[in-house]
């Protein structure tokens, strides 16, 4: 897994908000401004510490059939674990990339510490396929939408699911 991080929009007006309060209060010497941009650098860094520690130790499992047939929906369960016994998991996006035409993403607006969610989704493929693999991507812009973070993987299926062409009646 590869975490990934960056700053937002909003992020990058955070840090020029705090560059210009810090020049102002150097160059009209006051404190008042040296404090708030002092406040202001205390909070972007607990908030960037809390987004990092949002996305550590988070695992995906993949499960699904092991046939289906194309055109037709098939279940697929997403277990999206958080193994940490002290911070829950707040605002992921999960995005599963199956096989070339086959994408989809769901949200887990919350992960309890200690616990898992079950995302539970009716896909269905156009084209036959065998699935050996799954790529996955978990991202976070919480908290205060200041930082995106991202954490990336593969999982291998097993079993592969193996995706059938329609069957053609005459």
């Amino acid at each position: 897994m590869k975490v990934a991080g960056s700053f937002t929009g909003r992020g990058t007006l955070v840090l020029l908000v705090l560059a210009v309060l810090t020049l102002a209060g150097f160059l009209f010497q006051e404190m008042a401004l040296l404090r708030l941009s002092l406040l202001l650098l205390v909070v972007l860094v607990l908030a960037a510490v809390v987004a990092s520690l949002n996305m550590r130790k988070l695992s995906v499992r993949i499960e699904g059939p092991l046939r289906v047939h194309a055109g037709k929906k098939f279940p697929l369960k997403v277990v999206l674990r958080n193994q940490r016994n002290f911070l829950d998991s707040i605002g992921l996006k999960v995005e599963i990339k199956l096989a070339r035409n086959l994408h989809f993403s769901a949200v887990a607006p919350w992960v309890a510490a200690g616990g898992d969610v079950l995302l539970d989704l009716a896909i269905m493929s156009r084209q036959r396929a065998c699935v050996m693999e799954a790529d996955y991507r978990i991202e976070s812009n919480f908290p205060f939408g200041l930082f995106h973070r991202e954490l990336k993987g593969t999982q291998a299926m097993a079993p592969p699911i193996l995706i059938y062409p329609k069957k053609i009646v005459p």
